[in-house]
């Protein structure tokens, strides 16, 4: 059987209405596209008010909540890591949770080569030619990063620099929640690195550092049964106790209160 790294669903697909689970863990980067929509569509436990000619990014492994309104219809494009070069795929990665509303999406015509993939795709089923497929879709993801980037206000180098603070993010935030131990990972002053994070998304390194790590105990608490002292450990906490104040602080609830509402969405 082939393997394709592209695809194309519908929004009614892409949740299994025999699910057990509130969320869709989504495996593969790509975007959502609105072809009918007036309500909000909700992304690692963030909200986006979406409508008709919406466009939303979003990356590999982030949580989808499986309650959308009913009116919403649309599309679901993926793909994996290796489908387009190498400079493509590092700009798509910058532009992530990035939500284009039809004014922007109609000035590159978004929709119209969107259909043509879904075409090429589908009408040729098992059939269809990849070289055109990656081709076509390296067209979109860049008139996509070109309508972003329009919408900036600070300069690539600071981009790339906030890129690799949250690439390290990835990899160390069980270990270490101190800003300055990462504003030394990366060579530059504190001071450098707060401006970094208030230019590109608006708040302090440690504010996010904190986003980060919230996050991601939020997702161990809803896709697993892991035990809270288990969690503990995990995340680098020396004991329960300490966890459940710094998860509370944040959310306003403790990790168990968490993961009962969460299962009774």
């Amino acid at each position: 059987m082939k393997v394709h790294t592209i695809d194309i669903v519908r929004l009614s697909e892409l949740i299994s209405k025999e699910s057990n689970s509130n969320y869709t863990q989504l495996t593969r980067s790509g975007f959502f596209y609105f072809t009918k929509a007036a309500g909000n569509i909700t992304i690692d436990f963030t909200v986006y008010k979406i409508d008709k000619g919406s466009l939303l990014t979003f990356d590999r492994n982030q949580l989808l909540t499986n309650v959308m309104d009913e009116s919403c219809e649309g599309f679901v494009l993926f793909f994996d890591d290796n489908s387009i070069d190498e400079l493509t795929f590092k700009t798509f990665k910058k532009n992530k949770n990035s939500l284009l509303k039809e004014k922007q999406t109609s000035e590159e015509n978004i929709y119209g080569f969107l259909l043509n993939l879904y075409k090429e795709i589908k009408n040729h089923k098992a059939n269809w030619n990849i070289e055109i497929v990656k081709q076509q879709l390296q067209i979109l993801l860049l008139k996509c990063d070109r309508l972003i980037k329009n919408k900036r206000s600070f300069t690539e180098n600071y981009f790339k620099a906030f890129i690799h603070f949250d690439h390290l993010l990835t990899y160390k935030h069980k270990k270490s929640r101190n800003a300055l131990d990462y504003s030394e990972e990366l060579n530059i002053s504190y001071k450098h690195l707060n401006e970094i994070c208030k230019k590109v998304i608006g708040v302090t390194a440690k504010d996010y550092i904190n986003d980060y790590l919230v996050l991601a105990i939020k997702k161990e608490l809803v896709t697993s049964a892991t035990p809270i002292k288990q969690l503990t450990t995990e995340f680098g906490f020396d004991e329960p106790t300490n966890f459940v104040k710094y998860f509370k602080r944040y959310t306003e609830k403790t990790p168990r209160e968490f993961r009962i509402l969460s299962k009774n969405l």
